[in-house]
């Protein structure tokens, strides 16, 4: 159950932290000697130590969020797949992978035709 919380938790919390993760590296330039500064909070300097050392802490919450939680769902779902649609797995069996994706997609042509 817990780990149930955690997938829908990961799940509404996606778009909203991959946004945050990717806004840290718009950087506005300011013409003239004024310099670059974060388009999102404009008291940012992009050129400091400190916006540097966030980029880097970004760019390891890319990896997590916006990359590493689709893969997770990938892996979890494909690990069940035979269970979400046993008449895949069946055809794949019978046919081989491509075979049967393609008996597949002709059944439900033919379905939707009707």
């Amino acid at each position: 159950e817990i780990f149930g919380w955690f997938l829908f938790l990961s799940f509404l919390l996606l778009p909203s932290v991959s946004m945050k993760c990717f806004q840290q590296f718009g950087c506005t330039t300011f013409d003239g000697d004024y310099g670059s500064y974060l388009t999102v909070d404009l008291s940012i300097d992009c050129d400091s130590p400190e916006h540097k050392l966030f980029d880097k802490y970004a760019l390891f919450f890319i990896g997590v969020f916006p990359i590493g939680v689709p893969v997770m769902y990938y892996l979890l779902l494909r690990r069940v797949r035979q269970y979400l649609d046993p008449g895949q797995a069946e055809l794949e069996s019978v046919y081989g992978p491509e075979e049967g994706l393609r008996r597949a997609v002709e059944a439900r042509k033919r379905l939707e035709a009707e």
